[in-house]
């Protein structure tokens, strides 16, 4: 092989190996504050999904406003709910769900709901379109933008 090709040769391995180990670093991700969703129950009625001898399985719509400038995954939720002052116990899991930049998520909160007890109450009032919904408990939502790095727990209070 010519002396010409060997440094011609010699030149591009490195130039390749240069792109290389440029291309493989990673910009450090930007730590950011999240601010809690706003959340609201207000003018969502709960909704009957099953009815069965002992129990129902029921709906509560919750609105997630994201006020943060990026999108943020709300992953987890842990919510005890009342309907006129019985309880409703907790809801099930929620699915991960990403919400834009100022965007409203709409989270489908699901509940069992034995017929015995209170029970039974809860859901002739859901049949009447008579209730007062309270929720309470607490959500984790972390930064869906692979350019940050944060998460954020937060209080909810819902009426």
């Amino acid at each position: 092989m010519s002396l010409m090709k060997k440094v011609g040769t010699a030149v591009l391995v490195v130039g390749v190996a240069s792109l290389t180990a440029v291309g493989c670093t990673a910009a450090p991700k930007k730590q950011i504050d999240l601010t809690p969703l706003d959340c609201s129950v207000a003018g969502n009625t709960p909704k009957v999904l099953k009815k069965a001898v002992t129990g129902a399985t029921i709906e509560i719509p919750m609105r997630a406003i994201n006020n943060n400038p990026i999108a943020v995954s709300l992953d987890t939720l842990a919510i005890d709910g009342t309907i006129n002052g019985t309880s409703i116990g907790s809801c099930e899991p929620i699915k991960q769900i990403v919400i834009a930049a100022g965007a409203t998520g709409h989270i489908h909160l699901i509940y069992h709901v034995s017929t015995l007890g209170g029970g039974l109450g809860v859901l002739e009032a859901i049949a009447a379109g008579k209730v007062t919904v309270e929720l309470t408990g607490n959500g984790h939502i972390s930064a869906a933008d692979n350019a940050y790095v944060g998460d954020k727990d937060f209080p909810l209070q819902l009426k």
